[in-house]
């Protein structure tokens, strides 16, 4: 009878067993896995879909945003409370509603008092074609765009720019927009607007905001009150209209210098080539806030979820 070999018993000295992974622990592995894509998925749905639904909804329909955001809230609490007790990932289901809503909410709001208010507020008002800026102003208050005839245009060579102390010396910059044969001792009703785009001189500055410069443009956007876009409690969210003060600063400096005489109720516009483009702009801008920072909690909850899985 042949001598076992010692070793084939024994194993070579300094040689570890070949270690094999229980296949328990490759499925939970595998389940774990499973189970993180699932909550990034979760999450980034509930996020995103809560906050398109305050961009885009909230300015016509408040109500039914508010009371979806309320129910599912507290469609989460009720998971938790009455179907989480025995079952762990319930809890954990609801809980990541729960946050991902409260998440979405700021990403949406953010997005809206900083583009998307300003898209749902011009697209809900009226729009004027083949203006002059010698006619009343009044006929133009419920005015969103304005698109002029080829006789009005920007005076750039007149502007005027105030520097805000208040909003880190950003230099707000006006200039008249007149017709041909309007006199420039005639009441001014319209002012093109901008910030830091005015330069030379002390106060004396050419005015370069937007399209100013181009003498094919005709086109502007009214510069909507913060009074017309949301309550006044909320106006620190509105950076974008906030220069409205330093505008009317800037409008008594060039007045001053010039001689000009602005209308009691001054209409600022942004001067540009095309008006719908431009307010479309701030749809897309809202569109593209909520989705960049949809995808960074994603990725928040991606590497969150791998931890608690450990």
């Amino acid at each position: 009878m042949a001598e076992r070999d010692p070793l084939i018993a024994r194993g070579e000295p300094g040689m570890l067993p070949r270690q094999k992974i229980p296949q328990s622990s490759r499925a939970f592995q595998s389940r774990q896995g499973i189970r993180v894509c699932l909550a990034v998925l979760l999450a980034a749905a509930v996020a995103l879909t809560v906050a398109l639904a305050v961009d885009f909804f909230f300015f016509d329909h408040p109500n039914w945003v508010w009371a979806s955001i309320v129910v599912v809230l507290m469609f989460a609490l009720i998971m938790h409370d009455f179907y989480g007790g025995a079952r762990r990932h319930m809890r954990a289901i609801a809980w990541v509603v729960t946050i991902s809503c409260i998440v979405g909410t700021v990403i949406g709001f953010t997005g809206y008092f900083r583009y998307a208010v300003f898209y749902q507020a011009a697209i809900n008002m009226a729009t004027y074609s083949d203006a002059s800026a010698v006619e009343p102003g009044g006929i133009f208050r419920d005015a969103s765009m304005i698109t002029f005839n080829e006789f009005t245009r920007v005076q750039h060579g007149r502007g005027a720019g105030y520097k805000d102390v208040d909003a880190a010396g950003d230099v707000h910059c006006v200039a008249p927009v007149m017709a041909d044969s309007q006199s420039a001792r005639e009441k001014i009703t319209f002012w093109a607007v901008g910030t830091n785009c005015c330069v030379d001189g002390d106060h004396h500055r050419q005015f370069k905001c937007h399209d100013a410069a181009d003498n094919t443009a005709h086109g502007a956007v009214v510069l909507l009150s913060q009074e017309f876009l949301i309550p006044r409690f909320f106006h620190f969210l509105l950076p974008e209209a906030a220069g409205e003060e330093a505008h009317m600063q800037a409008l008594h400096l060039q007045n001053d210098f010039f001689g000009d005489v602005a209308n009691e109720t001054p209409i600022f516009v942004r001067w540009v080539r095309d008006p719908l483009r431009y307010v479309e702009g701030y749809w897309w801008s809202a569109l593209n806030w909520v989705f960049a920072w949809t995808f960074l909690y994603g990725v928040v909850v991606f590497f969150a979820s791998f931890h608690v899985a450990k």
